[in-house]
């Protein structure tokens, strides 16, 4: 879950690279764009790829999953679990034990570190960020931006590198690089937004999950 910083990913090939050019004005820029219009979507639905690799140890892990996102709302959904807000409670269910796991909003943020509300705007305190280089990727335009720590030693990575098409104003990639040698990277199959998703989407319906166990750590 704390790995999870942003969404949307294009497979394209790349056909040209362009020379870095530094640039945290630049970058900045980007970002407030990407931000701005985000925001302006009321609803997103996206599925997405999730890997973990190490190169050290030679660990290569993959799973696949689904973000849904109303206002402070979210609802995630991966093979072994489905975590879900409806903006003040937090309901983590792990699948293998029937088990549900009830946590204040403020709890889940203190855990994870990311909200998945927050996944667009992580940028906006905390991190100073440079503007990398742009890329032709087939017919668009990749920027490349890497938001890096102000205070790494509270942080458990060294920096999350971010790739947004320059046209659409969306981020197309995020890989984050951790201080163990774990690099995460998500990847996003489908993206739409503005479509109609009933609040109790994002609250857990005990109902549906006979014989679950709930653990209440509020």
């Amino acid at each position: 879950m704390k790995h999870i910083l942003s969404l949307i990913a294009l497979s394209v090939s790349i056909s040209a690279f362009a020379q870095p050019v530094p640039s945290p004005e630049k970058a900045k820029k980007l970002l407030d764009e990407v931000s701005a219009k985000t925001k302006g979507f009321s609803t997103i639905n996206a599925a997405f790829s999730y890997s973990l690799e190490n190169k050290q140890i030679k660990l290569n892990e993959k799973q696949t999953g689904n973000l849904i996102l109303k206002g402070q709302k979210f609802k995630l959904t991966l093979a072994n679990q489905e975590v879900m807000s409806d903006g003040k409670t937090v309901w983590v269910y792990m699948k293998e034990s029937n088990e549900v796991q009830v946590k204040s909003v403020e709890d889940f943020n203190a855990e994870s570190e990311i909200n998945p509300t927050k996944i667009f705007t992580v940028y906006e305190q905390g991190y100073k960020f440079d503007f990398v280089k742009e890329a032709k990727m087939g017919d668009k335009t990749i920027a490349t931006v890497d938001l890096i720590p102000n205070e790494p030693k509270k942080k458990n990575y060294s920096k999350v590198r971010l790739e947004i098409d320059k046209a659409s104003k969306q981020i197309t990639s995020t890989k984050s690089f951790g201080k163990d040698g774990n690099t995460y990277t998500l990847t996003v199959s489908k993206f739409t937004t503005n479509a109609a998703f009933d609040d109790k989407s994002f609250s857990f319906d005990k109902a549906k999950y006979p014989g679950v166990e709930v653990v209440d750590l509020r």
